[in-house]
């Protein structure tokens, strides 16, 4: 995917999760801060499709949400949003898979 497909992907994700998932508006703007976030940190490694995005980058960002000072639990909830996004990609078929539908996040992640 091109960097304004994986935009255009984020965008229907979000009507996804308003229009089938029912999610209020408040937590559809807490998962478009948090994938946003994610996207950023992707582009600012030259990474611009999601087939790219790889469990090291992933480990690697879960470290600078660390060392930025957010804490355990809002790094879980951002983790969890990645992962509903690479989730909502298979399902619609834009990736065939990826290691972070998989990724598990403990303790030693955070």
């Amino acid at each position: 995917m091109k960097e304004s497909e994986l935009d255009s992907v984020f965008k229907d994700f979000l009507v996804y999760l308003e229009k089938e998932k029912f999610f209020s508006q408040h937590t559809i703007a807490a998962y478009q801060r948090d994938i946003q976030r994610f996207l950023l940190f992707l582009k600012s490694k030259n990474v611009y499709s999601a087939k790219s995005a790889s469990y090291e980058l992933l480990i690697e960002y879960i470290r600078v949400l660390r060392e930025s000072g957010y804490a355990n639990v809002s790094v879980v909830r951002m983790v969890n949003a990645i992962r509903s996004f690479f989730r909502f990609l298979y399902f619609e078929e834009y990736i065939e898979d990826s290691i972070i539908l998989d990724f598990q996040i403990g303790r030693a992640h955070v």
